[in-house]
């Protein structure tokens, strides 16, 4: 009797461990499926960003005589793939493919940069299109570039999202009286954890990427003596 009771103890000990093995490995399992089934979640469709509405900066104002005119280039886009910019990756992996408004990268970068001449710099900048006069006197200094890389993502952290921008534009310069040529080439990385991911939050991080990269690219002007202080 003694004997069956003890046997009786024992399994009813072994099925309790074993069910309280079972409740631990299970948020683990879940956990690991959920990584799994990252790779094969089907991906949503495009989102567009609104890269040039991001949190302008203060203008600045200078005098007329040290208004620098510029004339800005949409700047040519050399990658693969020209539609897509990067993605976001859900915890259940979904992949949200991310695109610009108009669908034209180079335009935007373009935009960005003549938004930022204008209000950090205080110069006269505009995009060079066909149909649109210049002004008076025309331009002082002419940018062109190209896009070489051009990378946003977002991925999913613990409590938070983890954005990643990536930036690399070739960037040239003439100076329209002496045709005076200078050029550099310039990649950015910035990297930023936010909590409540929105797409403006990507917007913004890549607005102010192109904006220091066009801080540096600048600073070479300078140095190169192709403008003044």
């Amino acid at each position: 009797m003694r004997e069956s009771s003890r046997a009786t103890a024992m399994g009813s000990l072994f099925l309790r461990r074993h069910l309280l093995a079972g409740v631990l490995a299970c948020p683990v399992m879940c956990f690991f499926v959920l990584f799994q089934l990252q790779g094969c979640t089907p991906s949503r469709d495009f989102v567009a960003l609104e890269i040039r509405k991001a949190r302008p900066v203060l203008k600045r104002t200078v005098s007329e005589v040290e208004r620098l005119k510029v004339a800005v280039v949409p700047f040519e886009d050399r990658r693969a793939d020209t539609r897509r910019i990067g993605t976001q990756r859900s915890w259940l992996g979904t992949l949200t493919a991310w695109t610009v408004v108009g669908d034209d990268v180079g335009d935007i970068v373009a935009e960005v940069i003549v938004d930022h001449l204008r209000r950090a710099f205080g110069w006269e900048a505009w995009i060079v299109r066909p149909g649109i006069l210049q002004p008076d006197g025309g331009a002082d200094i002419t940018i062109t570039g190209t896009v070489l890389l051009f990378e946003a993502n977002a991925a999913p952290g613990f409590g938070d999202t983890n954005l990643a921008v990536t930036t690399h534009l070739h960037l040239k310069a003439t100076e329209i009286v002496s045709q005076r040529v200078t050029s550099e080439t310039i990649e950015e990385t910035v990297t930023q954890r936010v909590f409540g991911f929105e797409p403006r939050d990507l917007e913004f991080l890549i607005n102010s990427t192109l904006r220091r990269q066009m801080d540096r690219f600048r600073l070479h002007l300078y140095d190169v003596g192709l403008i003044r202080s």
